[in-house]
């Protein structure tokens, strides 16, 4: 890949940067490659990529992190996402634990915060991985606000806390991706919740937006500021709306948000 970053203290920073058109190979399975980077994040390092497009970039081995590119972060370490594009990414042999754009371990106490991220048409030719897999584990805390992850080949977002860990997601958008739209696991004591999201059009064969796993993760389907907006394909194709909800068929945000602003 093009970049390969290690650190346990200090800081990385990446400001309007492309990575396009980058590949890595590895004949191990279950090696960390990437096709444009890597980031391995532990003790108090902290990383920040903000306008960092990565695009066309591409990997050729398989295992569990097989990715383009691999945040992976540590102890009490912190990386943040702010306005990053992913678009046009691959893998080669997908194994099914793989991601096409996008893979996130975080461990220890560490955080990763992820703003404004866009995340389209990252493909393997396979439905086995998502565009995004992120993984808390330990105390680590995840927040992720203003995402769109859509148009893969396979699953959307794959979304994992375990231990003790905290994840919390808003303001999604997952659509168009020819399998599960978005899968969330909450495991041990971890709190994993999603709130103020768009599910849409996901899963080739029927509506498969959203997948619960585990300990039951919280998602806001109830009406009020939080909740996720259902709306019927049959209303859509009327040119209508409602604001109840629905199995399998969820659609939410617009953005900017007025936060954002």
């Amino acid at each position: 890949g093009a970049l390969w970053a290690g650190l346990t203290a200090g800081a990385v920073e990446l400001v309007d940067v492309t990575f396009r058109g980058n590949e890595a190979t590895s004949a191990s399975p279950g090696a960390g490659v990437a096709g444009a980077m890597r980031l391995v994040i532990g003790g108090t390092g902290r990383a920040s990529l903000r306008r960092v497009l990565f695009e066309g970039n591409q990997a050729r081995t398989f295992g569990a992190l097989h990715v383009r590119p691999q945040l992976y972060a540590a102890d009490a370490g912190s990386t943040r996402l702010e306005d990053v594009t992913f678009r046009s990414n691959s893998i080669g042999a997908p194994t099914g634990a793989n991601a096409t754009a996008w893979f996130a371990e975080v461990r220890g106490s560490s955080e990763l915060v992820a703003q404004r991220v866009r995340i389209t048409g990252n493909n393997a030719g396979s439905s086995l991985p998502a565009e995004l897999i992120v993984s808390a584990l330990e105390s680590a805390t995840v927040r992720i606000d203003n995402l769109l992850v859509a148009d893969g080949d396979g699953r959307g977002l794959h979304l994992a806390g375990g231990d003790t860990s905290t994840v919390l997601a808003g303001h999604l958008t997952v659509a168009g991706n020819l399998s599960t739209g978005l899968g969330l696991v909450a495991a041990g004591a971890s709190s994993v919740r999603l709130e103020s999201s768009i599910l849409w059009g996901n899963g080739f064969v029927a509506p498969d937006d959203l997948d619960t796993f585990g300990t039951t993760p919280s998602v806001d389907r109830a009406t009020g500021p939080r909740a996720l907006v259902s709306v019927s394909r049959a209303m859509v194709t009327a040119g209508e709306c409602t604001t109840a909800t629905e199995a399998n068929i969820c659609l939410l945000y617009t953005s900017p948000s007025p936060r954002d602003r």
